[in-house]
């Protein structure tokens, strides 16, 4: 029973500190590079797709890389979306180009990337379209997803100014209470980040 005790005490204290403390945003933060906004859109923006549930609709995660994709567009400067998702029954980048169509944005401006099934191969399919061309690019992600897209992106050799939006950051000022799930989320990315650190170092000379 000690024990017992002695492991929901823990766990409730963790909670306490995820959910009152800015401990979630901090780390949403830093897995977000801390870059944002500041600089102008490259001609070439890419956008990486998030969750899909699966039914051809899009999940959250890539709404609003979609919506924040639709307001980078808008403020002018950029001449091709690349979006980038696939290959389910119908790809995430179809369906992200179907919402992004519906707001406005020309068919003839988006170009899509559907063969991958990860960040990795999003980010070397991309590279490879992409290859030719010495146009910049901005790369825009959730925020934390942009510390482990930038480093795949390096490794692809694909040159990008990070944009990432604010996914986590978002919800975590929004609904204090779901942090702790939140967190998990956060986990589970660092855990992959740290799996490409680890696959970088083990493959260098």
């Amino acid at each position: 029973m000690k024990v017992l005790s002695r492991l929901l005490a823990s766990l409730g204290t963790i909670w306490l500190l995820l959910t009152f403390t800015p401990a979630v945003p901090a780390w949403a933060l830093w897995l977000s590079t801390g870059t944002g906004f500041s600089s102008a859109p490259a001609p070439v923006l890419v956008v990486l797709a998030g969750d899909m549930p699966g039914d051809g609709s899009i999940g959250y995660s890539t709404y609003l890389r979609c919506l924040y994709a639709f307001w980078t567009w808008r403020e002018g400067g950029v001449q091709e979306l690349v979006l980038s998702g696939g290959p389910q029954q119908r790809p995430a980048a179809a369906a992200m180009a179907d919402f992004l169509a519906g707001l406005g944005v020309p068919r003839d401006q988006m170009r899509l990337e559907t063969g991958s099934l990860d960040t990795r191969q999003n980010l070397a399919g991309v590279a490879a379209m992409l290859v030719a061309e010495p146009r910049p690019v901005t790369l825009l992600t959730s925020d934390f997803h942009m510390r482990r897209s930038l480093r795949l992106a390096r490794r692809v050799r694909l040159k990008v100014t990070p944009r990432p939006i604010p996914d986590v950051l978002k919800r975590a000022s929004a609904e204090r209470w779901s942090r702790s799930t939140l967190a998990v989320l956060l986990a589970i990315e660092t855990s992959k980040l740290a799996a490409e650190a680890l696959r970088d170092a083990v493959s260098q000379p």
